[in-house]
C-alpha cells in the first residue's frame, strides 16, 4: 500500500482537549431539509430549455436560475468544474423545517461563479435580499475588478426592510479576489467583503446565521463581516449568531467582524495577514484582524491570528467600542505589525458614562507581537471593569511591542480611571521595551514578570521575577496546538500559585472552568499561573543555562563557559572535547528515560555520546553510554531527543552526566539546555477542536468535522491520512494504540505504518494490519497491540493510517491514542 514517500511536516505540538464545555455557546448543526425540488445547473452540458430536475436535464445560465422563484426544501445544484460569469440572485425563502439549499454536484474542481466586478455597486456575486432559510455552500466565487470604485462583496445576504430572517448558513466556500472601494463614500466600507451579511433597517436583522467552514482571501474590505445596523437596544441586536471554522487571509482590511450581536460567537477561525491592501496601510485606516463591536456578550475562543499589517491599529485581536460583556478565551496571537490585542473605548473620559465594559481576556496566548502593545489601549478611555488573567506572553528580543501600551508609548492619557484586574499571567519578556499603561492605577497580582524588569514594570506584591520554566517558549508555529512549549516543567515556582478567581458577571461562567489545553481549572483551589492549568511536565532534571554553566566544567575545549542568551558552549581543543555535571545529581533514572539536548554543532562531527555514573556504578564506561546522530555544520540549534530506555545501567540513581557533543578536532559547539524527562507516556489525537496537523491522500473532503471528527471520502482503494512529522513521542513502553473509527465502506482491513527517528522511511516492517467492520453504522474502537512489531521502539517520529480499502465510501476518526495500556 505504500506508493511514495511522503513529504515531510512542520513540527506540531499535540492539543488534547478532554473535557465537555457545557459553557460554550453550541455551533448550529447541519439543518433538517424536507423534501423539495432538486435542480441541476451545468455551463457545459446544460441548456435552459431543459426541466432542470436531473442531471441530464440541466440548465445552463445564471440568468434561467435567477428567474425562479425557489420554495422551502428546494436545492439548486452547480455542476463541479463548470463556472459562470455574472452575478446569482436566486429568489424565494425556506422554512424553518425546509431551507432553500446552493451546493454542488459531481466531481472536479468546485463550481465557479465570477462576478468580474459587473453587478449593480453594494451587491455580491452570490446576493440574496430579504430572504431567510437559505444554505450556501461549496461554491468558488470571486469578484475582481480593475478598479475599487465600487463596493463589492463576494457572498453578500442583505436584509433592507426584510425583518427578522432567520438562519442563513454559508458554509464550505472558497472566496478570493474581491476587490471593493476601502473609502467610506457615503457608506462604511467595512460592510462589504469575500463574505457579507449587512442588516439595514431599524427593525431588520438575521439571528441564528451561520458562517463556517468558509476559505476566504485577497478580498476588500473584510474577509467577513456580519452587520447588523440596528444594535441598540439589545433586543435589537441579531441573537445567536456563530462564526466558526473559517480561515481568512490577506484580507484588504480586518479578517473578521462580528458587529450588532448578542449572546454570539466567534470560534476557531484563523486570520493572516489582514490589511493586505497598501490603501489601507498608507492611510491609517485602522484595521484588525478578529474582532467583535457593538454587540452584547459576545465568545471569541479558539481563534488565531497572525502576521496582521500595520495601519494605525493592527493588531491580533480587538474588544471594540460600544460593547459589554465579550470574553476572548483560547485564542493564540502572534507576530502582527500592530501588537497583540486592542481594547477600545469611545468615552472621553471623566463623567461620560462607558460604552465598552466587563470584558475578560484569558487563557490566551500572545507571542512575538510588534507595534504599540501586546495589550494596547486607545486613547480615547479604558473599557470598565477589564479582567485579564491566566494569560502567557511571550516577546523575544527583537520584538517590538510592549505588554501595556496607551498608544503613545509615553505619557499616561487617562488618571485614575484605569478598571483593570491584571491577575496569574506570565510575562516572559526578553525585549527592553518599557511598559506604558494608559495611567498608574489598574491592579496587578499574583503574576510572573520574567526577564526584562524596565523602570514602570507594574507593581505587584505577589509577583514571581524568577524563570516559570515554561518547557519550551518561543517555538509556537502556524495553529493552536503548536504551543505546548508554554506549558511547565514539574519545577515551576508558576505551578499552584496563582489566586482563586471568580468572575460575578454570569455569561463568563466563573473563571471559564478550563484552561487553553482543555485542563480543568478548579472553582476552589489555586490555579497556575500563565494559560496552562495542568501538572507539571515530567522532569527528572533540566539545565536551562539561563545565567550561568550551573557547575558544568570542559575538557579539551577552549573559552568554555556561559554565552549571552542562556547558552554554554566553547571551541573544540582535540577530537575528544567533553562536558562534565556536577557530581552528586540524585536524579531518579527509572522513571526518567528521555533526554533532549539543545545544541549548535558547528564542526563537521557527525555524532555526540553521553556517558554517565550512578551511586551504584560510579565510574564512566561504554557499558553507560549512549551514542546519538548530530547535525554537522548546523546553523541552528536543534534539539536532539535520546531514549536511554535500551542502556541497561539507566537505572536507579543518576551520580554524574558527561556530554561529548561531537568528535571533531576542530570546531565549536553552544548548548541551549539539557533536560531529562519521563517524556511523553502517552500520545493522543483527539480532533475535538482541529485536524491536529494530520493531511490525506487519496481523499476527498477531508477535515474536520463538527462532531469533533475527522474524515473524508475514498478517492480511490488506497487512501490515507498521515500525521505531523517529529512527534517525539517515547514508544518503547506504549505500545498499545487506540483508534475509534467509523467505516462507511465495504472493506474490511486497515493499516497503520510509523517511522521513528533512528528509520526515518515508511516500509512493510513497520507497520500494522488490523481488521475493521464493514458498512459500519457505528464508532468503533480497534485495539493494536504493537509489542509484536519490532520497530516499535525508540522516538516516534510520525505516523500514517490506511483507514480502509475500499475504492469509495468515507470513513470518520474519533480519536487516536498511544499509550501503556
Amino acid at each position: 500500500m505504500i506508493q511514495s514517500k511522503l513529504s515531510k511536516l512542520a513540527h506540531v505540538y499535540i492539543t488534547v482537549f478532554t473535557l465537555l464545555f457545557s459553557f460554550l455557546i453550541p455551533i448550529k448543526g447541519n439543518m433538517v431539509h424536507a423534501a423539495g425540488t432538486v435542480y441541476y445547473v451545468n455551463s457545459q452540458s446544460g441548456n435552459d430549455s431543459n426541466s432542470g430536475t436531473s442531471s441530464s436535464s440541466a440548465w445552463q445560465t445564471l440568468s434561467k436560475v435567477n428567474s425562479i422563484t425557489f420554495s422551502a426544501g428546494d436545492t439548486i445544484l452547480f455542476a463541479k468544474g463548470s463556472s459562470w460569469t455574472g452575478q446569482l440572485t436566486p429568489k424565494g425563502s425556506g422554512t424553518s423545517a425546509a431551507q432553500i439549499t446552493i451546493d454542488a454536484y459531481g466531481s472536479g474542481n468546485l463550481p465557479i461563479i465570477n462576478g468580474a466586478g459587473t453587478m449593480p455597486t453594494k451587491q455580491g456575486t452570490v446576493y440574496l435580499l430579504n430572504q431567510s432559510y437559505w444554505t450556501i455552500r461549496n461554491l468558488e466565487v470571486t469578484n475582481n475588478a480593475a478598479n475599487n470604485g465600487n463596493y463589492r462583496s463576494g457572498i453578500m445576504v442583505d436584509n433592507n426592510g426584510g425583518g427578522s430572517l432567520s438562519t442563513i448558513i454559508i458554509e464550505n466556500n472558497t472566496i478570493h479576489h474581491v476587490v471593493s472601494n476601502v473609502e467610506p463614500v457615503g457608506i462604511d466600507p467595512h460592510k462589504f467583503g469575500g463574505i457579507s451579511m449587512y442588516a439595514q433597517g431599524t427593525n431588520d436583522s438575521f439571528p441564528n446565521a451561520i458562517i463556517r467552514n468558509n476559505n476566504v482571501s485577497y478580498s476588500d474590505r473584510v474577509g467577513i463581516v456580519f452587520w447588523d445596523s440596528s444594535f441598540q437596544p439589545r433586543s435589537s441586536a441579531s441573537a445567536s449568531v456563530s462564526i466558526s471554522n473559517n480561515n481568512v487571509s490577506y484580507a484588504g482590511g480586518d479578517s473578521i467582524i462580528l458587529y450588532g450581536t448578542r449572546d454570539s460567537i466567534l470560534d476557531h477561525n484563523v486570520g493572516s495577514y489582514a490589511t493586505n491592501n497598501p490603501l489601507l496601510q498608507a492611510s491609517n485606516k485602522y484595521s484588525a484582524g478578529i474582532f467583535p463591536t457593538r454587540s452584547y456578550d459576545t465568545t471569541v475562543q479558539f481563534n488565531e491570528s497572525y502576521n496582521t499589517q500595520f495601519s494605525g491599529d493592527g493588531q491580533g485581536f480587538d474588544a471594540d467600542i460600544l460593547q459589554e460583556g465579550a470574553v476572548f478565551q483560547y485564542n493564540y496571537s502572534h507576530n502582527n505589525a500592530g501588537g497583540g490585542m486592542l481594547m477600545m473605548h469611545s468615552s472621553l473620559g471623566g463623567d461620560q458614562p462607558a460604552d465598552v465594559s466587563d470584558i475578560t481576556v484569558r487563557y490566551n496566548i500572545f507571542q512575538n507581537e510588534n507595534g504599540w502593545g501586546v495589550l494596547t489601549f486607545s486613547q480615547l478611555a479604558t473599557p470598565e471593569r477589564l479582567k485579564v488573567y491566566n494569560n502567557t506572553i511571550y516577546q523575544s528580543s527583537s520584538s517590538t511591542a510592549a505588554i501595556i501600551s496607551n498608544c503613545t508609548n509615553g505619557g499616561y492619557f487617562v488618571t485614575g480611571t484605569t478598571d483593570m484586574a491584571f491577575k496569574n499571567n506570565i510575562v516572559y519578556k526578553l525585549n527592553t521595551v518599557d511598559y506604558f499603561p494608559p495611567d498608574a492605577s489598574g491592579v496587578y497580582d499574583y503574576n510572573v514578570f520574567y526577564g526584562d524588569h524596565p523602570s514602570r514594570e507594574p507593581s505587584d506584591s505577589h509577583k514571581i521575577t524568577t524563570d516559570p520554566k515554561l518547557v519550551n517558549p518561543g517555538l509556537g508555529q502556524n495553529g493552536l496546538n503548536t504551543n505546548d512549549g508554554y506549558k511547565l516543567w514539574a519545577n515551576s515556582p508558576a505551578l499552584h500559585s496563582g489566586v482563586l478567581i471568580t468572575e460575578t458577571y454570569a455569561p463568563h461562567n466563573g473563571n471559564g472552568g478550563q484552561d487553553y489545553w482543555g485542563n480543568a481549572v478548579s472553582s476552589t483551589l489555586a490555579p497556575n499561573r500563565g494559560a496552562y492549568n495542568g501538572s507539571g511536565i515530567g522532569l527528572g532534571k533540566s539545565w536551562e543555562f539561563t545565567s550561568n554553566t550551573e557547575s558544568f566544567t570542559a575538557a579539551n575545549v577552549s573559552g568554555f563557559g556561559w554565552q549571552s542568551g542562556g547558552f554554554i558552549g566553547g571551541t573544540n581543543g582535540s577530537s575528544d572535547p567533553y562536558i562534565v555535571s556536577a557530581d552528586n545529581l540524585g536524579v531518579n533514572l527509572t522513571n526518567n528515560k528521555i533526554m533532549k539536548i539543545k545544541m549548535k554543532n558547528s564542526t563537521t562531527g557527525t555524532s555526540g555520546k553521553i556517558y554517565f555514573t550512578t551511586n551504584s556504578s560510579t565510574s564512566f564506561d561504554e557499558a553507560k553510554s549512549k551514542t546519538f546522530t548530530v547535525t554537522a555544520n548546523d546553523g541552528n540549534y536543534t534539539e536532539y531527543a535520546i531514549d536511554m530506555s535500551s542502556v541497561a545501567g539507566w537505572t536507579g540513581t543518576l551520580k554524574q552526566l558527561r556530554l561529548d557533543p561531537n568528535s571533531a578536532a576542530s570546531g565549536s559547539f553552544s548548548l541551549d539546555y539539557i533536560r531529562i524527562s519521563n517524556g511523553s507516556l502517552v500520545q493522543t489525537w483527539e480532533f475535538n477542536h482541529t485536524i491536529e496537523g494530520f493531511v490525506s491522500t487519496n481523499v476527498t473532503s477531508f477535515g474536520w468535522q463538527s462532531s469533533g471528527t475527522i474524515g473524508g471520502t475514498n478517492a480511490n482503494s488506497d487512501p490515507y491520512i498521515t500525521s505531523a512529522d517529529a512527534i517525539g513521542t517515547a514508544i518503547t513502553s506504549n505500545k498499545i494504540i487506540r483508534i475509534m473509527m467509523k467505516n462507511s465502506t465495504s472493506g474490511t482491513g486497515a493499516k497503520l505504518y510509523f517511522t521513528t527517528t533512528s528509520s526515518t522511511g515508511y516500509d512493510e516492517a513497520k507497520s500494522k494490519s488490523f481488521t475493521i467492520k464493514a458498512n459500519d453504522a457505528n464508532y468503533t474502537e480497534y485495539i493494536l497491540d504493537m509489542s509484536n512489531v519490532p520497530g516499535w521502539t525508540g522516538i516516534l517520529k510520525q505516523i500514517r493510517l490506511d483507514p480502509n480499502s475500499a475504492s469509495s465510501g468515507s470513513f470518520s476518526i474519533d480519536y487516536i491514542r498511544i499509550s501503556n495500556s
